[in-house]
């Protein structure tokens, strides 16, 4: 009799464990589905992020390249700039000082033949 009592508690303790973790189980199950979804949401998120990124690395990339070779230009052409000053320069320095000479000269010369006029 004893032992026949131990199974009937045996069996109700087992119905009641049953009971408890079946509905523990499903709600596990759709917990690891739900976290399936989520991890493949991210993972696709994560994959578009990724290829942004990379779009964005090229773009920079091209624009850093066409801002270098700009840049490069100006520099030519202010080199450029600054050798065309200096022909000028030195093209205006040239006529400009012997005119001066002339004009000092024309000036001495009239000093001198106007002092001795007088």
């Amino acid at each position: 009799m004893v032992i026949q009592v131990c199974l009937v508690c045996l069996t109700i303790a087992l119905v009641w464990l049953i009971s408890i973790l079946i509905p523990a189980i499903i709600q596990i199950k759709r917990t690891a589905k739900e976290i399936e979804i989520v991890a493949k949401s991210i993972y696709s998120l994560s994959e578009e992020a990724k290829e942004s990124v990379v779009q964005i690395n090229k773009t920079v990339q091209i624009l850093s390249n066409r801002f270098k070779e700009d840049a490069e230009k100006i520099d030519s052409v202010i080199n450029k700039i600054k050798g065309v000053t200096e022909i000028i320069a030195s093209g205006i320095n040239t006529p400009l000082i012997k005119m001066m000479s002339v004009v000092a000269g024309i000036g001495s010369g009239l000093r001198f033949f106007h002092g001795r006029k007088g």
